[in-house]
């Protein structure tokens, strides 16, 4: 035997036979497909209905499964099928992440998808601006087959307010959240690594904001605040003060201000990534987490 081409024509259908033996499928094609597939508002092809019934089953007994499949399988019509049965028409909430110019995509896919939905979009953080603009949560509808802004509007303050009690009595039905991934990284804010001591033995000097001890250069000498005037949207290097190792700006964790972290109640997350070049296909992830 000379290929492999010629030793999978001999042995394929046995190598078959032991995958299946030794890694058994959650889901055959004998096997019934999960009954609320029905209940979509666009039907599922056999194949679809196989692998929404399958990932369903996976992410009962795990946290993330993959969808991985050819553009136009329907890989997002899929991923919120599983959902959709996972539910099983108890109130929930999902976080979709995606590349911004398919955010209205993804909102018009969920309405045309599952039944009594409600799509929000992310726009930014601010509840003013641009008025030519959408800021905040925005709720969009189907109009004539388009996505247009329209219904509720809410702030992340209010979202922080609100919380999921509160939520769910408000919105009872499902509803998805869409932020495309440029945005899901709002919430990152500046702030000193230093600050200027206003009493106690190093006064008018450089102080650790965390410790409060005095910052010493090289020579172990307390750092004097003299040239040194940064504010705090700038990003001096700290080595024109004497510590090269620092940088006058520090960048601080996810903020509570954060989409990603107000909506951390979300029973589920959807993440698209971005298709790579020269690849016929692009896999997405879903993710649940009951509570």
């Amino acid at each position: 035997m000379e290929t492999t081409f010629h030793y999978l024509r001999q042995f394929g259908p046995l190598l078959a036979e032991r995958i299946l033996e030794t890694y058994p499928p959650l889901q055959s094609t004998k096997d019934p497909v999960a009954p609320r597939i029905a209940t979509l508002l666009r039907k599922a092809l056999p194949a679809q209905a196989l692998a929404i019934t399958g990932t369903a089953k996976y992410l009962r007994i795990a946290k993330a499964a993959r969808i991985v499949a050819e553009c136009g399988a329907g890989k997002s019509y899929m991923a919120l099928g599983t959902i959709h049965v996972l539910a099983d028409g108890r109130p929930s909430t999902t976080l979709v992440m995606c590349p911004s110019h398919i955010t209205h995509k993804w909102a018009r896919e969920v309405l045309l998808t599952i039944p009594r939905a409600r799509a929000f979009l992310i726009e930014d953080m601010r509840n003013g601006g641009d008025p030519g603009r959408p800021h905040g949560i925005c709720e969009v509808k189907l109009s004539k087959g388009k996505t247009v802004y329209e219904g509720k509007r809410l702030s992340l303050a209010e979202m922080r307010r609100m919380g999921r009690k509160e939520w769910r009595k408000r919105f009872p039905g499902p509803t998805f959240f869409i932020t495309g991934k440029d945005k899901g990284k709002l919430g990152y804010f500046w702030e000193h690594v230093y600050l200027k001591a206003k009493s106690g033995p190093n006064l008018g000097g450089l102080v650790n904001p965390d410790s409060g001890l005095a910052i010493l250069d090289s020579e172990m000498q307390k750092l004097p605040l003299d040239g040194c005037h940064a504010d705090s949207e700038s990003r001096t290097d700290a080595s024109a003060i004497g510590f090269p190792s620092a940088t006058l700006i520090r960048c601080k964790s996810m903020d509570s201000a954060s989409p990603m972290k107000e909506l951390s109640w979300a029973n589920f997350a959807i993440t698209v990534p971005t298709a790579p070049k020269a690849r016929p296909w692009s896999s997405g992830r879903t993710r649940s987490t009951w509570s």
